[in-house]
């Protein structure tokens, strides 16, 4: 709970303060689609590009852990699915992406349901 407690807080910094990520010379994260349909024509969202090895944290924006990406090369995926396999709800999450135990990028991404 620690740990998600500061991932969090680091993500509210992030989005609040983004030229804390310009500072550190990367590439910010691209989400697509954006907004995720749940139903739609495309099976997970993409961040990239993001640390190869990097760890992709989502939380819900009641600030709980949903899951973690799966992440290949500079691609992190997510199929819209909780750590527990049930389909999310629609609606506003975060995801925070750390490397080496530092957090390097932060955002949002947005899923919908037709």
């Amino acid at each position: 709970m620690k740990r998600s407690r500061r991932l969090l807080a680091a993500a509210a910094l992030v989005l609040l303060a983004p030229s804390v990520l310009r500072a550190q010379d990367r590439a910010h994260p691209r989400v697509f689609p954006q907004p995720f349909n749940l139903t739609g024509q495309y099976s997970t969202v993409k961040i990239q590009p993001v640390p190869a090895g990097a760890r992709v944290t989502l939380f819900s924006s009641d600030r709980r852990k949903v899951a973690q990406a799966s992440v290949a090369g500079e691609t992190a995926s997510w199929d819209g699915r909780s750590s527990a396999g049930r389909r999310v709800a629609p609606g506003v999450f975060f995801y925070v992406v750390e490397e080496a135990g530092r957090i390097v990028a932060a955002g949002r991404l947005y899923v919908k349901q037709d």
